[in-house]
């Protein structure tokens, strides 16, 4: 998984739980959307916040938002039980609003209470691994490339612009080298590429050179634009 695959994966399960209600919903939300799994968008977001911390995508808001909504990771569960849940829920409401239905309906209103006593509570989705992991990125940046970045930025105007760009790609390879290393996610070796900045992947999306690493993601590169632009 690349960062724009996790950005890509962290976005659908945001709208996921924008247009779904209910304390649980069916993990088949997330299997119709091509995430096969919790620890893929566990994943996904260790891969979010270290772009963050390198690239500041995101207000400190937005990312107390993205954890309260990544600790909400539990309440996908099987689509059975998810859908128990749901008629259950429903049954007590229409009993909650009609004397008449509770009257006619006492064994299936019982079971219903029953059902939501011993399982309407959610244990929250323990993010304890993503936290540290980006606590991890943020050192890494303050004490191995900041100081690499600033001999760069000293040294910009005595080199060629081939080992500007030589050094910076190593500085920004470390660094994604360092989030796969750490987190055990899959990698490959192209994955630096896409941990540019969405400026820099927006500028080269048609660039020859480079069009084999970004033209599959260019329309989605190209839909962000606006996001990173507001925040020059």
């Amino acid at each position: 998984m690349n960062y724009l695959d996790a950005h890509k994966i962290c976005s659908t399960y945001v709208d996921i739980l924008a247009n779904n209600t209910g304390l649980f919903l069916p993990e088949s939300l997330l299997h119709e959307q091509g995430i096969p799994s919790h620890d893929i968008i566990a994943d996904a977001f260790v891969l979010l916040f270290a772009h963050h911390v390198l690239w500041t995508d995101f207000t400190q808001s937005e990312i107390n938002n993205y954890h309260r909504l990544l600790s909400r990771l539990s309440s996908f569960v099987d689509d059975s039980f998810a859908a128990q849940h749901s008629k259950c829920f429903s049954t007590m409401q229409k009993a909650r609003h009609s004397p008449t239905f509770r009257l006619f309906n006492k064994k299936e209103v019982q079971a219903a209470e029953i059902f939501l006593r011993n399982n309407s509570k959610i244990q929250l989705y323990d993010d304890s691994l993503v936290i540290s992991h980006t606590k991890h990125m943020v050192q890494y940046k303050h004490e191995m490339y900041i100081p690499k970045m600033k001999e760069l930025m000293e040294d910009e105007n005595r080199i060629s612009d081939s080992e500007y760009w030589r050094r910076l790609f190593n500085l920004i390879g470390d660094y994604s080298d360092e989030v796969y290393r750490i987190s055990g996610i899959d990698s490959t070796k192209n994955d630096f590429y896409y941990f540019m900045s969405f400026e820099q992947m927006n500028a080269w999306v048609d660039d020859p050179n480079l069009t084999k690493y970004y033209s599959p993601y260019r329309e989605y590169i190209r839909s962000q634009k606006d996001s990173w632009a507001m925040r020059k």
